[in-house]
């Protein structure tokens, strides 16, 4: 079996240890993986302490599908007024000047019998009611943008606030004396080498992972079979994916 050079950690490693196509091995790749994984959830829990004052961040993808719905709920929640209306009204018009305004470039000297330079000013005019179409449609709109926005803000804190009510009773799992029996269960089954990278594990970065995801299988969270033994950069490349 031939073998290749790791360009990031230098050691000759059999052509099974790199993924199809990458230059670096596949332990290098979970280790650059997991660090930029960390280093954006930082990010994350950060802004969300800062903006909201959430102390346990939930995960960016979960976070943007309760702001998603929050703005669904919050866009019914606000009633259309009057203004509205007219601004829904005001937007159709924006597809006819932009339309015309290019119907008239390219075949208004044919169809209107003009000449060029009135075609370009006609399809200019065209441009600057598409344009001021635009510029009335915000303005008509913007309080209920506004009024929309602020009642989606408190949607969301409303929902992040449960959520993580949710996470905190969540976490609790890992101080009960079950999880701590049964992680010692597993690391004494599976020793200090990660089941994916294959490489021993310092104490430090040494993890026991759920296969299944706890979050998904709870029935499983104490399942000797589901659990395995992962250094913290494959379990944060690993996710909450099924492996």
């Amino acid at each position: 079996m031939s073998g290749r050079r790791c360009p990031a950690c230098g050691e000759t490693k059999d052509d099974d240890a790199f993924w199809n196509g990458a230059r670096r091995c596949r332990q290098c790749v979970a280790e650059a993986s997991g660090a930029q994984r960390s280093a954006r959830a930082a990010a994350h829990r950060a802004r969300m302490q800062r903006d909201y004052g959430v102390r346990v961040a939930l995960s960016e993808r979960k976070f943007r599908v309760h702001e998603a719905q929050a703005r669904k709920a919050a866009a019914a929640a606000v009633p259309l007024s009057g203004r509205d209306r007219v601004a829904a009204g005001v937007t159709l018009l924006l597809p006819v000047c932009i339309l015309g305004a290019i119907g008239t470039m390219f075949g208004g000297a044919s169809v209107l019998g003009i000449d060029e330079g009135s075609t370009t000013l006609f399809a200019g005019v065209l441009f600057g009611s598409g344009l001021g179409v635009m510029t009335l449609q915000e303005r008509l709109s913007e309080p209920r943008w506004r009024a929309v926005a602020d009642v989606a803000d408190k949607i969301l804190r409303d929902r992040l606030t449960l959520a993580e009510s949710e996470l905190l009773e969540y976490a609790r799992f890992y101080t009960t004396p079950e999880w701590r029996l049964m992680r010692e269960s597993v690391i004494a089954r599976d020793g200090n080498v990660c089941r994916r990278c294959c490489r021993e594990v310092a104490e430090r970065e040494l993890t026991v992972d759920h296969i299944r995801p706890r979050s998904r299988f709870p029935e499983l969270a104490l399942a000797l079979s589901n659990l395995q033994v992962l250094c913290r950069s494959c379990n944060s490349a690993k996710g909450a994916r099924v492996a």
